[in-house]
């Protein structure tokens, strides 16, 4: 495929869940891992925003997941940038196992903002001269605005954590991920993979920020999610969930 970056990797055993499947947290690193390097390789990376005071900043991502990679397993991840609009980017990928086989299928939304201000940022003037893909879409349609949705109540109080901070002095997009999970009723985790995901990334949380975890259940197999800002009331991270069984 044309304009293409690709990641392979293995499924080490630090990065799979007691079932030997890559876990939903490892599987976003490796995602946000093939963005950053495409993008540095072509002068869009951390280092040359950093210059200009600005920051990639992720949005969206819509996951489909026929199955996850087993431990020991190898796997190419192929990521391509696509056209601009305005001010948003837009990223696909594909990860495919030893036959070939896509077995996960991912896009993405993303923004530029001021590492300052956080005012978002005119794409043009970073995308310019990058490779894009024009005509390969893993979806019909480009991720989803989830709406706000009433949610459960919660007593539980969370706090910001040292290892939940990256380099960009926030919280990484896949803690939030990683706290839904790590939330939801073991039972039904252990009897259930996940097969389709969207996420809304709305807010930054920092180190010491408190906040909580709510779930709402539409059927047996779909879920709302979203993590809120305990201080101010305000949503951080939408998701929404399609479990198979297993």
């Amino acid at each position: 495929m044309k304009n293409t970056f690709q990641l392979p990797f293995t499924a080490n055993s630090f990065r799979v869940d007691y079932k030997r499947n890559l876990t939903v947290p490892a599987l976003l690193e490796n995602l946000q891992e093939a963005a950053w390097t495409h993008a540095n390789l072509h002068g869009a990376g951390w280092d040359d925003l950093h210059r200009h005071n600005t920051l990639w900043v992720l949005s969206r991502f819509h996951i489909a997941i026929e199955r996850m990679p087993r431990w020991q397993e190898k796997v190419t991840l192929t990521t391509w940038s696509k056209l601009p609009d305005g001010i948003t980017a837009y990223r696909d990928f594909e990860l495919t196992d030893e036959h070939n086989n896509v077995i996960v299928k991912a896009a993405s939304v993303w923004f530029i903002i001021d590492a300052r201000t956080f005012r978002i940022q005119k794409i043009e003037t970073v995308m310019q001269g990058f490779p894009h893909n024009e005509t390969q879409h893993v979806f019909a349609e480009n991720p989803l605005k989830l709406a706000a949705f009433e949610c459960n109540e919660t007593e539980e109080i969370h706090h910001v954590k040292y290892s939940d901070i990256d380099m960009n002095n926030h919280v990484n997009n896949t803690k939030y991920v990683q706290w839904i999970f790590d939330d939801l009723d073991t039972n039904f985790t252990t009897t259930h993979s996940v097969s389709d995901l969207q996420i809304n990334y709305l807010a930054q949380l920092q180190l010491g920020n408190k906040y909580t975890i709510h779930h709402k259940q539409l059927n047996d197999t779909e879920f709302l999610h979203c993590i809120k800002n305990a201080e101010t009331g305000k949503d951080v991270l939408r998701l929404q969930t399609v479990w198979k069984v297993l």
